[in-house]
Formats: structure tokens, sequence, C-alpha cells
């Protein structure tokens, strides 16, 4: 589906919505420990359109393209059982399994891998959901910026470019005690299916192009 490879999108709170309307906008670089592989941008393509809809009631679709991309695809049990053995073999490995700095530790870690082995994406199953929204199937993406010593950059990313305000989420998410999962507290009417998927990436297209603004109505 070219749409698909075309756009990202990442769904952030509202307060941000006047940013991706001004001149110029970026993305900015996720550095805060505790995100699933360390400090990069996180979006999903846009074939699972609201697959992340539970962070955000802005809907910012981006353009990416991944051509000569290195790409660690972590939703693959013996890419998973390699990525294990390495953190095994790391000095940081007791932290991470036995003090109380396993979240920092872990972050370290995440991005050693990624510069030791020069990953510029990682996709990752979801590893928070919201039911109706949030299949076991979909992808996200962890990008890689880089900064001009080879390490991974922070502040606005390069790599995915003119983010616009694309799509306006009429729902508001619960988070689970366990923060696993964030319940809809309207609840969708469209379940997140393959189909409902194909037609929301259609229509979410359309309007980036067009520069309007689609509603997800539940």
């Amino acid at each position: 589906m070219i749409v698909a490879i075309r756009f990202a999108i990442k769904y952030v709170p509202i307060r941000y919505a006047k940013h991706f309307a001004g001149a110029a906008p970026r993305l900015r670089i996720s550095t805060s420990p505790g995100f699933t592989w360390g400090n990069g941008s996180y979006v999903a393509p846009l074939q699972n359109p609201v697959s992340s809809a539970m962070y955000g009631r802005i809907g910012v679709i981006c353009e990416f393209d991944p051509s000569g991309w290195r790409v660690f695809d972590a939703r693959q049990p013996f890419e998973q059982s390699l990525y294990l053995r390495w953190v095994q073999a790391q000095p940081l490995y007791r932290a991470l399994t036995l003090t109380v700095h396993s979240e920092i530790a872990n972050q370290f870690l995440r991005g050693l891998f990624k510069t030791r082995f020069h990953i510029d994406c990682v996709l990752f199953p979801p590893d928070q959901g919201a039911p109706g929204y949030t299949s076991g199937s979909d992808v996200w993406f962890a990008v890689t910026d880089w900064d001009s010593h080879g390490e991974i950059a922070s502040g606005d990313s390069l790599r995915l470019t003119n983010p616009r305000f694309t799509v306006l989420v009429e729902e508001e998410f619960e988070p689970d005690p366990s923060d696993l999962f964030r319940r809809p507290l309207l609840a969708p009417a469209l379940p997140a299916s393959a189909k409902s998927n194909a037609a929301l990436a259609t229509s979410f297209a359309g309007a980036y192009d067009t520069g309007t603004v689609a509603r997800l109505v539940v």
C-alpha cells in the first residue's frame, strides 16, 4: 500500500496541536527513560492508522524515506533472542537485573545496541494497547537520528519530515492500573481490522495531501 510506505503517524496530546500548525514544524526525538527502544522517534506506519491513538487526540502524519536504512525486526523470535544474548554479555546486565537502576540501564543498553550496529529503525509489536484500536499484529517504529559523531541524536528529527496535524480523535482513554492498556471511554464504533485500517489510511493520507483535518469519530 503506497500510503503506508510514504507516511507514518504519531499521536500527541492536544496541547501540541498549535506546534504542528506553525511554519516548518518538526517532530521531537523522545529521550525519556522507559521508552521501549531507547532514544528515538516513535511512530507507526500509516497502515496501522489508529494503533497508537491512545497517546493523544492529535494525529500527526509525517513523511519518511527508509531507503538504505538498517532495520532490526524485534517482532521476530530469532532477533529477540539475538538481542537478549547480546544484553547478557554486557557489563551493565547486572545493573539491569539486580538493582533499582533497571530503567536507566535499559535506556543505555538499547542505545548502545543501536549505535554499535548502526540500526536506523527498530520494528516492534505494541507493548501497550487500547481495545478496538490496537492489534497484536500491528507494528510500531523506533526511528534513529544520528548526529555528526555517529551517536544517537536528540532534539528534532530530520528523518521524519513535513509533520502535519492531520487527525483529530474524538475519544478519551483511561489508563489501566497495570499500564498495559488504556481503556477507551466512548468505545470505537469500528474495530481495528485490516479493512477499516485500509480505509482510514487512505482517508488520512488524503487529508494530509489536501491540508485538511480528518476527524476520527467513534
